[in-house]
């Protein structure tokens, strides 16, 4: 993992405030359209890298609670976040009518597409 991703993500957590979080899949989907931008040096700002952070760290707490070591509904490879959040994006940004369920809902679902348990 990108060491900026993880500062910013330990940073944007004191500025956050304690009950922030994603409550759809479309403000899912600003952050991770934020994480994208944030990957291409050339559109890399402070303010995408906090939103990326914020994201990557959303989706690895998703994974651990319902991966293989959590609840089991999907079975992870072992594997870099960033491969884990791509799936994420790909996902929501194939599936924009599904964006309005909840950000939890939309994380499994894509999760499940691709690693699905066998």
């Amino acid at each position: 993992m990108n060491v900026k991703y993880i500062a910013c993500f330990l940073f944007g957590s004191f500025l956050i405030p304690a009950e922030a979080k994603f409550y759809d899949g479309q403000q899912l989907y600003q952050y991770a359209q934020e994480y994208k931008k944030a990957e291409q040096t050339s559109s890399r700002t402070p303010d995408n890298q906090l939103q990326a952070g914020v994201f990557l760290g959303y989706a690895a707490s998703m994974i651990d609670a319902y991966g293989t070591e959590g609840a089991r509904v999907f079975c992870q490879p072992n594997g870099k976040i960033q491969t884990y959040a791509d799936v994420i994006y790909k996902y929501l940004n194939a599936n924009p009518d599904k964006r309005v369920n909840s950000a939890e809902s939309l994380v499994i679902a894509a999760m499940q597409d691709s690693f699905r348990c066998k």
